[in-house]
């Protein structure tokens, strides 16, 4: 039989009181128990202690915010204020609801009230006109709750990020990337010492974070991509791709600076194995450009507003470094995804302390965690497979606990085909904080009539499959297999974003592809 939960309503009592009855009528109808200053009867308490231990105990709290800020303690704080931060500091859920057009009440206590929803900003928040919306508003908030608590044996950290996620912001992704044109050359065997030819080349647009945004455009999500192109053809050529793929530009400004556009040259073979060769080009000078005042500007507002900042890396030292430092521009609620790629893993944890600290989604390839921990992993002679890896990312979470970085992380690691390091034939997902708090393999079974082709750009396109699945704050199992079929979409095709698939081809894919029935 499945647990009651305790449903706690937290307002202001007299001007709110025919809709606090509509909330208790809606959480009776779900079954769960209400909890509410009304019933609390005579105790030996003082008013705000049994309001804050009833929280304690609560497995969701539902603030109503009408016209007034609230009666105040000594301290100057409302019930509902003490009571939002008992809930933060006990990590329980709160699920906000904010009247549209209120009675009119004094200045002072409206200045109040505005200023206790500017702290809340964290909170998605729904409004209500009448009783009817309000109900209508607390069940499908309830609903979901519901939902959330069902999946949440991928772990707490999971959890949190998925909350993080949900928050109300002008862009779904934002990421600062470098930008490059590919020059694709197919080969029969991509080795070491081994000769052979090459065929015409493919020019396709890239770059990691460019490439998971165009993932992200292809389903219909708000993304811009920030990041410097030279003045000229391959320039104009990445701006067109970008906005045909539906990224806004969020490009720096050259100004008197004269530099090429970034490039790579690229062997690929029908392993999904791959050789890369890059040209920085005006890749190396974004920091420069960024500091443009107007640029930086609006640089810092995009960060400012949106749900997820996607990292990945740059050849140069000062990008590294202006990646760490526009990070103080987020707010507290925004999620950071982070794709160091071969060029920041062999840096090691400590030089990327910067960026690992505010990391909440890290994407790598088994070979580059072990570069991550270079010295830092017990002898693992003896263990392979699964639990190798799970001894691995438990040395990671055993690095985050030792210097107190408490933010909520998934790490997805993505593990070669047998014949190809560089082609996701199973995604792995660790979630935790301070510790490994779940580890889960994908699920999806691909069809033997799946071509590989290329696996440039692979590990971008599960990015955008798991960002994807966080937005719509899916579960951990669900995101991992996402994430697998945007990879090999990706793989079917030549270049990093002709395979990624619309929402329309994700879903028939996914159908297709996916062992288990979707859960959501």
């Amino acid at each position: 039989m499945e647990a009651v939960r305790k449903i706690f309503v937290s307002s202001t009592y007299k001007d709110l009181a025919s809709y606090r009855q509509a909330v208790e009528d809606v959480v009776r109808d779900f079954g769960e128990l209400f909890v509410g200053m009304e019933h609390f009867g005579a105790r030996s308490t003082t008013p705000l202690e049994t309001c804050l231990s009833e929280v304690a105990a609560s497995q969701v709290v539902v603030v109503l915010v009408g016209a007034r800020y609230g009666s105040r303690t000594p301290d100057g704080k409302s019930f509902t204020h003490h009571e939002v931060e008992h809930a933060r500091a006990h990590k329980i859920p709160v699920l906000l609801f904010v009247q549209s057009n209120p009675q009119p009440v004094s200045r002072a206590e409206s200045a109040r009230r505005e200023r206790f929803l500017r702290w809340m900003h964290d909170y998605t928040r729904a409004t209500f006109d009448d009783a009817l919306s309000l109900t209508r508003a607390v069940a499908s908030a309830l609903h979901r709750a519901e939902r959330e608590s069902a999946s949440s044996s991928n772990g707490d950290a999971w959890l949190e990020i998925a909350q993080r996620a949900d928050a109300a912001a002008d862009w779904d992704c934002v990421t600062i990337s470098a930008h490059n044109v590919d020059h694709l050359h197919s080969v029969d065997l991509v080795a070491p010492g081994y000769e052979t030819t090459a065929q015409s080349s493919v020019v396709a647009p890239g770059g990691s974070g460019a490439n998971t945004m165009a993932g992200l455009g292809r389903v219909g999500l708000r993304v811009a991509a920030a990041g410097l192109v030279g003045n000229d053809r391959d320039g104009a050529f990445l701006r067109a791709a970008l906005e045909i793929d539906g990224v806004a530009p969020l490009l720096a400004p050259l100004g008197r600076m004269k530099c090429a556009t970034g490039s790579t040259v690229i062997f690929t073979d029908g392993r999904g194995e791959r050789s890369i060769y890059v040209r920085p080009g005006a890749n190396a000078y974004f920091a420069t450009a960024a500091r443009d005042r107007a640029y930086a500007g609006r640089l810092s507002n995009a960060l400012r507003s949106t749900r997820i900042l996607h990292l990945s890396s740059f050849a140069s030292t000062r990008e590294r470094g202006l990646q760490a430092a526009l990070l103080r521009h987020l707010p507290s609620r925004a999620l950071v995804s982070f794709t160091p790629g071969a060029f920041y893993c062999k840096l090691g944890l400590d030089r990327l302390r910067p960026l690992l600290m505010r990391t909440n989604i890290l994407f790598l390839y088994e070979p580059q965690l072990n570069a991550l921990l270079d010295g830092e992993v017990a002898n693992l002679t003896n263990v392979s497979g699964p639990e190798a890896l799970r001894r691995k990312l438990d040395r990671f979470y055993a690095w985050k606990r030792e210097l107190g970085y408490g933010e909520p992380m998934a790490v997805i690691v993505k593990r070669g085909a047998p014949d190809s390091s560089t082609t996701p034939e199973q995604l792995i997902g660790g979630v935790g904080r301070t510790s490994l708090e779940a580890f889960a393999p994908t699920q999806a079974v691909l069809s033997r009539q799946v071509v590989r082709r290329d696996s440039t750009g692979a590990g971008d396109a599960a990015a955008a499959g798991l960002l994807r699945a966080v937005l719509r704050r899916e579960s951990l199992d669900d995101a991992l297999d996402c994430a697998y079929v945007f990879a090999r979409s990706a793989t079917r095709e030549i270049g990093g974003r002709a395979g990624l698939p619309t929402e329309q081809e994700f879903r028939r894919r996914w159908a297709a592809w996916v062992q288990f029935p979707r859960k959501s």
